[in-house]
């Protein structure tokens, strides 16, 4: 995954594999698109860290 500085501490896949999202030692959350492996979002301001992230059934 391109542009992460810091330890990365949670990756999941979308149910369809499309998309990944993933958690970081710096308080982010990113998501991916997998064919393109373009980075679609980044999700800041997190007070603590996600140590686990995941997609639901139905996303």
């Amino acid at each position: 995954l391109k542009g992460y500085l810091y330890l990365i501490y949670s990756i999941a896949f979308s149910t369809n594999s499309r998309m990944l999202v993933s958690s970081s030692y710096n308080n982010t959350i990113r998501l991916w698109n997998t064919t393109t492996g373009v980075l679609q979002q980044t999700l800041e301001g997190y007070s603590g860290l996600v140590y686990f992230i995941i997609f639901s059934a139905n996303s």
